[in-house]
């Protein structure tokens, strides 16, 4: 794109560059410099972004559970060959620490049960929270990054709005960041919770 030389009020050659050529070259790759840029709006929603992580992570270990439980549910409580063979099963998965309060629950059928239903319940509480880090924390990233986007791009000449589409300006701003929040809101607490379970 051909743009106009000498001084522009409000605006800066490189700043035009920069988001015109964000689209025009496919096969863009991101580098480590356009992470850390990312990561400044990051700063002022730290609690919200803990709490995802946390309730992410937590609802991924609950999950986990799930098939343990129903295994020694359905081979070792149900045909009655007693705790400790359930226990073995424990000790395989490398989870011999819980074994104290495992033997209290495998030891009785409503104890089992009353566990399940529990396990259940944390986990729909999980997930209640956990969407709701989401949304709050994909509202306040956007609000904050197209703040900014908003405020640099009105520093553009009027130039730059002539030449370029109005839908084109706008696909920039909000199709863009959109993608931006959903890899911080989603890809990586996702990424965090299945490299630790």
């Amino acid at each position: 794109m051909k743009h106009e030389e000498g001084n522009r009020p409000g605006g800066s050659r490189e700043a035009e560059a920069d988001v015109a050529k964000e689209g025009d070259a496919p096969g863009n790759s991101v580098t480590a410099a356009d992470i850390t840029f990312f990561l400044k709006y990051l700063q002022p929603l730290r609690g919200v972004a803990l709490g995802l992580l946390a309730t992410t992570v937590l609802l991924a270990a609950l999950r986990a559970l799930i098939p343990l439980n129903s295994k020694i549910f359905t081979d070792y409580i149900v045909p009655g060959t007693g705790p400790g063979a359930a226990l073995a099963v424990l000790e395989d998965y490398h989870l011999g620490i819980f074994a104290g309060p495992a033997t209290a629950i495998v030891s009785s059928m409503p104890a089992l049960v009353l566990a399940m239903v529990v396990l259940g319940a944390l986990m729909g509480v999980c997930t209640l929270a956990s969407g709701y880090f989401t949304a709050l924390f994909r509202e306040r990233y956007a609000y904050h990054l197209q703040t900014d986007l908003v405020e640099h791009v009105l520093r553009f000449p009027a130039a730059y709005f002539r030449s370029h589409p109005t839908g084109y300006i706008m696909a920039r701003i909000t199709g863009d960041t959109d993608s931006v929040e959903y890899v911080f809101s989603q890809f990586l607490p996702q990424i965090v919770a299945n490299i630790l379970f």
